[in-house]
């Protein structure tokens, strides 16, 4: 884990070893886990100004419109990058 994570931040090591550290039956924190990285992320300097964080691979892909273009649609619960966390349910934390 040290080689791999070298340069990184600490809070990349910590994660794989957490993981790592599961027993096969065992419940991830995944609260703990995302909150690791949002502060990484908050601390790093980086906003969460929406358009930096619509990312395509969060779109669903509807099929093709009647005038031949792709249609996308924002996951259900998103608001396709217009506003709040994108994908970060606000009641678990």
């Amino acid at each position: 884990i040290p080689a791999l994570c070298q340069g990184c931040p600490s809070q990349f090591a910590e994660y794989l070893a957490y993981c790592r550290s599961l027993k096969f039956e065992a419940k991830p924190n995944i609260a703990y886990l995302r909150g690791m990285f949002r502060d990484l992320f908050r601390s790093q300097g980086y906003t969460n100004n929406n358009s930096s964080l619509d990312w395509d691979w969060n779109r669903i892909d509807t099929g093709t419109g009647a005038d031949g273009r792709d249609r996308v649609a924002a996951p259900p619960g998103d608001m396709g990058g217009y506003g709040g966390d994108v994908g970060v349910d606000k009641g678990r934390y």
